[in-house]
């Protein structure tokens, strides 16, 4: 069957049919990545709590999605530190494939190197059914092969299924980090080992993520001078999940570093000093990170370019700066409060923010797509604030967009280029659409910078 005769019968197929086919994909691919994590390596006989808890520590999925996302952002990095390739980084879909392709090579080479790393761990430990090369060499070729078919899956999930490859990977390494301490904390309070309370307090931190995370994503702001337009143009959160992940590294290793000068005096989100300093290294990198995330320079360029006479004016990052801080702070105030009611029954705060984003974004294209199956990716963007002048330029010319795997890629920003947002338009507009961005998208300066 040529490619165009099943292009055609996809056409004819009915909108709801096509619809839920995609969603059944996607659904497949989850599944099969959440069963590989209990298929344990031909090499290693698992422990009874194999496959438990926020990592799969003997299966096949033992490297999981992480060298596919340090491979990215790896290249990211390079392409914003080296001048010549970052035009790459800003330049359209074109400069775009160049990265990712490099990114898929650097992850296989990370996945090789990680792979061998933990080979050697599995010798050190009591659960190997043998040593020698013949054990390395299948662990090793093991887990390569565990990579490229998530690699493989992803390209489906793009080609024939709802939301992009990576977002689904990404869930599937989400939802045990999540599902894992809420059923150990209710299998804990039916056996009696905990009170019923430490799940609900569970459930309660999960809810409070949920809602303050869904509020981000929602139209409703806070009162603001009208000084401030376009309040809804700037990404929320502008700082994305960085500020939370890197201050509680931090203090993670702050944490260790402290028990070994004073093991009696242990800092930790049990101590007094926890919470106010994690308050307030949180704020000041809730700032920086939108900041860094947002130039005002750089929004002010791009809606120059491409939407030159926005109505309202161009949108300035104050305008969600406070909404930034505030989301930051109530992940940070629950995720500790959670740690001091439940402890290790606490689910992992960021895992709760970004599985919301992928789920929301998974509703939004389903509506987006009920309306109109043919959607047709005519660009991707990986700078958040050139996302609404990318739709205003299309919706003045009359061209109707929408913008796939938003909300996820607002909560990573710069850290997930192997999420791009993707602007979706009628087929028929596909090739006008892409004309229009090409030709008004900003170019980079002989610096390399946008």
């Amino acid at each position: 069957m040529t490619d165009q005769t099943a292009c055609g019968e996809r056409d004819n197929r009915p909108p709801a049919v096509d619809l839920w086919k995609r969603a059944l994909v996607s659904a497949g691919v989850l599944a099969v990545c959440l069963f590989a994590r209990r298929v344990a390596l031909p090499t290693v006989t698992p422990n009874p709590s194999f496959g438990q808890g926020n990592m799969a520590t003997w299966s096949i999925m033992a490297l999981g999605v992480l060298p596919l996302i340090q491979g990215h952002v790896l290249v990211e990095f390079a392409a914003l530190l080296v001048p010549q390739w970052r035009p790459l980084r800003v330049g359209g879909p074109a400069g775009r494939d160049k990265l990712r392709r490099a990114a898929l090579i650097i992850s296989m080479l990370l996945a090789f190197f990680q792979a061998m790393v933990f080979t050697v761990a599995l010798e050190s430990s009591d659960v190997t059914r043998n040593y020698g090369v013949g054990f390395r060499a299948i662990t090793v070729l093991t887990l390569l092969g565990a990579t490229a078919v998530l690699v493989a899956l992803a390209w489906i999930v793009d080609r024939e299924g709802l939301g992009s490859g990576f977002s689904i990977l990404l869930l599937a390494q989400l939802v045990p980090q999540i599902v894992g301490p809420m059923g150990s904390a209710f299998g804990d309070a039916q056996s009696g080992a905990i009170p019923y309370s430490m799940f609900f307090n569970g459930v309660l931190s999960v809810a409070a993520l949920v809602g303050v995370t869904l509020w981000m994503f929602s139209p409703f702001c806070l009162p603001a001078s009208e000084d401030f337009p376009h309040r809804l143009l700037i990404s929320r959160p502008a700082c994305g999940v960085a500020p939370i992940t890197t201050v509680m590294g931090i203090l993670a290793g702050v944490a260790a570093w402290a028990r070994l000068i004073n093991p009696t005096q242990p800092f930790g989100p049990q101590s007094s000093q926890y919470l106010p300093t994690a308050l307030v290294m949180s704020i000041g990198a809730a700032v920086l990170f939108a900041f860094l995330f947002n130039r005002p320079d750089r929004i002010a360029k791009t809606w120059k370019s491409l939407s030159p006479n926005p109505p309202e004016g161009i949108p300035r990052l104050k305008a969600v700066m406070l909404e930034c801080v505030l989301f930051i702070v109530v992940a940070v105030l629950v995720e500790v409060w959670a740690v001091r009611r439940i402890g290790g029954y606490a689910p992992v705060t960021v895992a709760i923010l970004l599985a919301t984003g992928i789920i929301f974004d998974l509703v939004r294209e389903w509506q987006a797509k009920a309306g109109d199956p043919h959607l047709t990716p005519a660009w991707e963007i990986h700078q958040m604030y050139a996302v609404a002048p990318a739709i205003h330029l299309l919706e003045g010319e009359g061209i109707r967009a929408f913008a796939k795997g938003v909300r996820l890629r607002s909560l990573l920003q710069f850290f997930g280029p192997y999420v791009p947002v993707q602007i979706l338009v009628p087929a028929g507009e596909a090739q006008r659409a892409h004309a229009l961005l090409q030709a008004r998208w900003p170019r980079a300066d002989s610096d390399g910078h946008k």
